[in-house]
C-alpha cells in the first residue's frame, strides 16, 4: 500500500486580513488599538490627533495621527506590525501588556492610505507606507508595504512632515480613515474622543476605584476635529469625586427630593468564586438627578449628549480594567439578589464594572464569548454573591428605601397634577342641548377631539340614525378613526351602491387630510376651517374644492368636488356635526352645569368610614 500524500493546509491572506479589518463595527475602535499598541511599547506619553484635511482630488476626510515615545520597531517587528497573527510583545516593568493576538493593528488598514515612522533607541529609523491600503483588502488583496530606512526613512518623513515624539518610539498616520471618512469628523470632535477614551481604553482603567495609589504610566494629549491644539485628558474611568450619603449633605442639595443626590461606590478586588477564578469588583449606585448632573454625557429626554442612560449603566464584563461587553440582563434574571428587594433598573441603575483576566476575548476584544460557560456561570455566581454583601449595607438600604418612596410620590404628584388639569378640562366644557328627530331631547359635553367626536356620532346613530344618513358597518382606529359604510348610489361618484368605502372623522376639517380622496365617501367633523371654494389636498397631492349650500329645509349641506377642468369625478359628502345640530335640532351651548372641585393636592379620596 503506498503511504498517504501529505500536505499543508492554506491561508488566504488577503481575505483573512480583509475579514479581521471589517470585524471592526465602531471606528473610534482605532484610538483603542493605537493606545494600546503605544502601552505595551512601554510608552509614557502618546499623543492623539484626529483633524479633517482636503485631498488634491477635493475630498473632505478624517486623518488621524498617533505619536508615542515608546520602544520603537526594528524591521522584524515593523512586518509583524503589518501581519497578522504576530504579537511578541517584552512585558515592561510597571505593566503588562495587553495586546495578544496580532489583530488589532488591522483595523488601520481601512484607512486609505498609512505612514509608519518608527525608530528604537540607537536603532535604525524606518518608514513604512501603505498606499491605496482600504481598496486593496476590499479586493481581498495582499496589502504591499514600501519600506525606506536611516536617512532615506528621514529624508520622506521629513517631506511628509512625519516625526517623532523622542529620539525612539513610533508615530502613525492614517489618511482618509475609513470609507464614510467624511461623515466620521464631527464624531471625533472632543466629546465623544474623550468619552470613548475614558471608557473603553487602558486610559480609562477603573484601576484607581480599587487601589487608590494607582497611577497611569502613560499620559495621553489629544487633538481632536474640533480644536486647533492638543490638551490633556483626564486618567481614568470618570467615576464620582467621592461618595454622597450623608442625610444633612443630601438635603441641603435637595431639601424635597434629597436621595436624587446619594452616590456610593463599592468595591472588592482579586476576590476569590468558584473554579479557582477571581473577579475585581466596583459598583457605583446612585440618585438619577446627581447622575444626571455629573455625567453631562447622558442623553436628557432624547436631546444632547452622546449616549442613553440604558446604555452604559448596568453591569459589565472587563478585561485589563477596561468595559469590554454588557450583561445589563444579568441584573435582572432570577437569582439576582437586588431583585428580593423589589430592585428596578428604572429607579436605581447600578454601574457594576466586574474584571477577570481569565476572560478570553475575540479577535476585536468586542465581548468575552471565547470564554467557556463554565468562567461565565462562576463569574455570575461571584457577582450576585458580592451583591448580597451590598445589599445588607445600611447606607444602601436606607438610600433604596427612601429613593423608591422618592419615585412613588413623584408618580403619584405627577398623578394628582393630570387628575387637575383633566377637572379643570372638564369644568371648562360645555354642555350642549339638543332636540333630535321626533321630539327626543339629548344633552351632551361639546367635543374636545377626534375620538370624543366618534363617541357623540355613535350615540347620535343609536338615537336618531335618519339625521347622518350613514350606513355604518365597521369602525376601527388602527389608523386615526374611519367607519367602514356602504356607499349609495350617486351618479357623481367613483363607487356603486354595492361597494363600500371609508367615512373619515376629522375633528377640524383643515385644508389638508391625511387620507386619499379615492375611497371617501364621507368626511364628519366638528367644525370646518376650510373656506368656501377653497380647495382640501389629499396625500397624494389631488385636490378638491369646498363647497356649501343652504337648502330650502334651511340646512347646509357640504362636499368636496372637482375643480373645473379637472379628470377627478369624485365627489365626497362632509358632515359638519355642529352646524348641522344647530340648523336641524335647535342646538343650545351652556356653561358645565355640574363643575368639581379639583383634589387641591390631596393624594386621594377620604375612604368611607362603614
Amino acid at each position: 500500500m503506498a503511504e498517504p500524500e501529505r500536505f499543508e493546509a492554506e491561508v488566504n491572506p488577503g481575505k483573512e486580513i480583509a475579514e479581521i479589518a471589517g470585524d471592526f463595527q465602531e471606528p473610534r475602535e482605532v484610538l483603542r488599538e493605537a493606545i494600546h499598541n503605544a502601552y505595551d511599547a512601554a510608552a509614557t506619553r502618546f499623543e492623539l490627533r484626529a483633524y479633517p484635511e482636503t485631498l488634491p482630488a477635493g475630498d473632505r476626510v478624517l486623518s488621524l495621527e498617533f505619536r508615542d515615545d515608546g520602544r520603537g520597531m526594528d524591521a522584524a517587528q515593523l512586518k509583524h506590525f503589518f501581519g497578522l497573527g504576530f504579537s511578541k510583545k517584552d512585558a515592561a516593568p510597571d505593566r503588562a501588556p495587553i495586546g495578544f493576538k496580532g489583530h488589532g493593528t488591522k483595523i488601520f488598514y481601512q484607512a486609505r492610505r498609512i505612514l509608519v515612522l518608527t525608530q528604537q533607541q540607537n536603532g535604525e529609523r524606518l518608514l513604512a507606507v501603505v498606499e491605496g491600503a482600504r481598496s486593496t483588502i476590499y479586493q481581498k488583496a495582499i496589502p504591499v508595504i514600501e519600506l525606506s530606512r536611516n536617512g532615506d526613512a528621514s529624508a520622506r518623513a521629513g517631506e511628509l512632515q512625519l516625526k517623532l515624539a523622542a529620539d525612539h518610539g513610533t508615530t502613525i498616520r492614517l489618511v482618509d480613515y475609513t470609507a464614510n471618512s467624511k461623515d466620521l469628523i464631527d464624531s471625533f470632535a472632543r466629546r465623544h474622543v474623550d468619552d470613548y477614551v475614558r471608557w473603553f481604553t487602558v486610559y480609562g482603567s477603573f484601576r484607581p476605584a480599587l487601589e487608590a495609589a494607582f497611577e497611569s504610566p502613560l499620559t495621553l494629549e489629544l487633538q481632536a476635529t474640533d480644536e486647533s491644539a492638543p490638551r490633556p485628558v483626564e486618567f481614568g474611568h470618570p467615576w464620582p469625586k467621592a461618595d454622597r450619603t450623608s442625610p444633612r449633605e443630601l438635603r441641603a442639595l435637595d431639601q424635597r427630593r434629597p436621595y436624587g443626590y446619594f452616590c456610593k461606590r463599592f468595591a472588592t478586588r482579586e476576590r476569590a468564586i468558584g473554579g479557582g477564578y477571581r473577579i475585581s469588583v466596583v459598583a457605583l449606585f446612585e440618585g438619577r438627578r446627581g447622575r444626571l448632573e455629573r455625567d453631562r454625557n447622558i442623553r436628557r429626554q432624547g436631546a444632547g449628549g452622546i449616549y442613553h442612560e440604558s446604555e452604559r449603566y448596568g453591569l459589565w464584563l472587563c478585561k485589563d480594567f477596561i468595559p469590554i461587553e454588557r450583561r445589563f440582563e444579568w441584573l435582572t434574571e432570577d437569582g439576582c439578589p437586588l431583585l428580593e428587594d423589589g430592585f428596578d433598573l428604572n429607579l436605581s441603575q447600578p454601574l457594576i464594572l466586574t474584571n477577570c483576566q481569565d476572560f478570553a476575548l475575540t479577535a476585536n476584544r468586542g465581548s468575552v464569548g471565547n470564554s467557556s460557560d463554565d468562567l461565565l456561570d462562576a463569574v455570575k455566581k461571584g457577582i450576585y454573591d458580592y451583591l448580597k454583601e451590598i445589599r445588607d449595607d445600611a447606607e444602601y438600604k436606607k438610600f433604596r428605601d427612601e429613593y423608591r418612596e422618592d419615585l412613588f410620590a413623584r408618580l403619584r404628584e405627577k398623578d394628582r397634577a393630570a387628575l387637575d388639569r383633566r377637572v379643570e378640562r372638564y369644568n371648562r366644557k360645555k354642555l350642549l342641548r339638543a332636540t333630535l328627530p321626533g321630539g327626543r331631547p339629548f344633552e351632551f359635553f361639546e367635543p374636545q377631539r377626534e375620538i370624543t367626536l366618534f363617541g357623540l356620532v355613535a350615540q347620535l346613530q343609536v338615537l336618531a340614525p335618519e339625521l347622518l344618513e350613514l350606513e355604518p358597518l365597521d369602525y376601527d382606529d388602527h389608523a386615526g378613526i374611519d367607519l367602514l359604510v356602504r356607499r349609495a348610489r350617486d351618479p357623481h361618484d367613483l363607487l356603486s351602491r354595492d361597494k363600500v368605502a371609508y367615512a373619515e372623522f376629522k375633528f377640524i376639517l383643515e385644508p389638508s387630510i391625511n387620507h386619499p380622496f379615492a375611497n371617501l365617501s364621507t368626511i364628519l367633523c366638528w367644525e370646518c376651517s376650510v373656506g368656501e371654494n377653497a380647495p382640501v389636498t389629499d396625500p397624494t397631492n389631488e385636490r378638491l374644492l369646498y363647497s356649501s349650500a343652504r337648502g330650502a329645509d334651511g340646512v347646509t349641506r357640504a362636499h368636496l368636488g372637482p375643480e373645473a377642468g379637472s379628470s377627478l369625478t369624485h365627489v365626497i359628502r362632509v358632515i359638519e356635526l355642529k352646524g348641522l345640530l344647530r340648523e336641524r335640532c335647535a342646538l343650545e351651548e351652556m356653561d358645565n352645569p355640574r363643575p368639581v372641585a379639583p383634589t387641591n393636592g390631596r393624594s386621594g379620596a377620604k375612604r368611607r368610614r362603614h
